[in-house]
């Protein structure tokens, strides 16, 4: 397949060459005087320069798609995979059998509940890479083996404990997925089962790397379009860019968020890719040593790296403690009345405070195309909480319209706060958000105190509600952020804190330490209390990037996470 790729750049060029006859001097003269004015303006761009500038921008499945598979040949011979088909399966443990704690529940967590290689397939389904749900008919797995254990009572549980329990496997505010009980194996009274130790060949093994074997990786890729290389250019100087580190495609290991000591975007190992069409998995190899620096020629090997405190660009968890909200209630598109958030992303089906920037060109034409539809957030890069309402009183007629939800009100005695768009009457103001209320069971001016009950299992979540009949109620919504997972982008110092705690004395606690979290790559960022915040450890240490570089900037367009499991990280002179 070829893939032609046409870019038409339109400068500002003032000509008159529509008044003259081609055929005229005056015309020949006004196109040298263009010409010369693009030449300029081309030379003069800011942007042709070399900036090696990180953006991520993952193909459309429907244009072409790239796979990667770490580790395919495990206890095989290295070609196992070369020229074979097919899309590597996961297993993810399901979820009826996980505490989530106060986890959110939504997809925005599955990727939490992926199972290590050796869990049994009664505890697990089986997905793709998109976290979508696969057949056990299209699966390459064996099925499991069955053993005689005696310590085995019945299912998911053992001699030593009366009953099964209920949820056998727990979501850690760290991250780590725990397992309750050691008997998650048994199936019945004496009855174990375990994972076949047979793999089958072209298997992703991204979560057993082991970096002290050979000092290499094995990687299988496949790309269904033609993969982009460099050569020598048809300009007039005849510049050759094959062995230019600024032109092709790469396979570069990061560190996701990166360390206390790079940051993400210092390239830990690459791999020139050579191939430029491929039928089925190709196999290559990429070091898994690196230099400390740059320019150094110390050399180290990857370890299995956790962190032990938070530091600007970790992944936190949002403990229980963080302040709790009672929001308007949500839009209802029968009506089209309640509360939406900006700004939107139509392409990701995010908003508000979860809403990525508009970065792409999917971005920007899934926004486009959004435009038709209400409710319809303007571009901003501030978060808003809009509240639509359907207007009789004003027009004459029904009109629907969208605005700020305005600020909660004090009533005259200033006992309770209000606002025309919430169903009920509070004591306490948003900590986050003035367009909502404090959740009623937490005390405090801005409930980010504690809790007199579970809130969880507090109707509507403590949250006012009201129904007018047996069939039509309207509720007040709720709003935390506890539960999430966000990225830190501001550590307090003495010299620099993050908020102006003075904005707001009944606000903030002067004796807390305030950091502000993200929940959109950058984009926003909220005050949170240090005792509000678990490091969270990511599953995966490392990742694989497929990179387009050229000269202007690198195109990252997939990200492949990965493990390594061995050896541990010492940070002495070998790692």
């Amino acid at each position: 397949m070829i893939v032609v790729v046409l870019c038409f750049v339109f400068f500002p060029i003032k000509s008159s060459l529509g008044q003259y006859l081609s055929s005229s001097e005056k015309y020949a003269e006004e196109k040298l005087a263009a010409e010369i004015s693009l030449s300029e303006s081309l030379e003069s761009l800011e942007e042709t320069v070399d900036i090696d500038q990180y953006i991520f921008e993952e193909p459309h499945p429907q244009l072409y798609t790239i796979g990667i598979i770490i580790e395919p040949c495990a206890n095989r011979s290295e070609d196992c995979c070369q020229g074979r088909f097919g899309s590597p399966v996961y297993g993810r443990i399901k979820q009826e059998l996980v505490d989530f704690q106060d986890y959110s529940t939504g997809p925005e967590t599955f990727h939490l509940l992926l199972a290590q290689a050796d869990e049994v397939l009664a505890n697990i389904d089986l997905v793709d890479a998109q976290g979508d749900d696969v057949d056990a008919d299209e699966s390459r797995l064996a099925d499991d083996e069955i053993f005689l254990d005696e310590d085995c009572a019945g299912i998911r549980y053992g001699l030593n404990e009366e009953n099964a329990i209920a949820l056998p496997y727990v979501l850690e505010p760290n991250g780590e997925l725990r397992k309750a009980t050691a008997y998650t194996h048994c199936q019945g009274s004496r009855l174990g089962h375990r994972s076949f130790s047979i793999k089958p060949p072209c298997h992703d093994n991204n979560n057993t790397v082991n970096a002290s074997a050979s000092g290499e990786m094995q990687v299988a890729f496949t790309q269904t379009s033609v993969i982009i290389h460099c050569g020598k250019s048809g300009s007039r100087n005849g510049q050759d860019f094959t062995n230019d580190d600024h032109c092709g495609t790469f396979l570069e290991i990061h560190r996701e968020n990166g360390s206390p000591y790079h940051d993400e975007e210092y390239i830990i190992s690459a791999q020139k890719i050579q191939n430029a069409v491929t039928s089925g998995y190709v196999s290559t190899k990429i070091s898994l040593e690196y230099t400390i620096a740059q320019n150094s020629t110390t050399k180290r090997i990857l370890c299995n790296y956790q962190e032990s405190s938070i530091r600007l660009g970790s992944m936190v968890y949002i403990t229980t403690d963080a302040p709790e909200c009672c929001c308007p209630p949500e839009y209802n598109n029968d009506d089209r009345t309640g509360l939406f958030m900006c700004p939107q992303n139509a392409y990701d089906a995010t908003s508000g405070p979860f809403a990525s920037s508009l970065s792409t060109l999917d971005h920007q034409l899934a926004f486009d195309t959004s435009v038709d539809n209400y409710p319809y957030c303007l571009p901003s890069e501030q978060d808003t909480f809009m509240c639509s309402k359907n207007d009789t009183s004003t027009f004459g007629i029904s009109r629907v319209y969208a605005q700020q939800c305005p600020g909660i009100t004090a009533s005259t005695n200033s006992s309770s706060f209000y606002s025309p768009f919430l169903v009920g009457a509070y004591t306490s103001k948003c900590f986050f958000f003035d367009g909502c209320a404090g959740n009623p069971l937490r005390s405090g001016e801005y409930a980010h105190l504690s809790a007199s009950t579970d809130i969880s299992k507090a109707i509507n979540q403590g949250c006012a509600y009201q129904c007018l009949d047996s069939t039509t109620c309207k509720a007040d919504s709720y709003f935390s952020f506890k539960g999430l997972v966000g990225k830190v982008t501001c550590i307090p110092t003495d010299t620099e804190p993050c908020i102006n705690l003075a904005q707001n004395e009944n606000k903030f606690d002067d004796d807390e330490l305030y950091y502000l979290v993200s929940f959109n790559n950058n984009r926003s960022s909220y005050p949170f209390r240090f005792s509000d915040l678990v490091l969270h450890q990511p599953r995966a240490n490392y990742q694989l990037w497929w990179v387009q570089r050229t000269r202007h900037n690198f195109i990252v367009q997939k990200k492949k996470n990965f493990r390594v499991s061995e050896p541990t990280c010492t940070f002495d002179s070998v790692n």
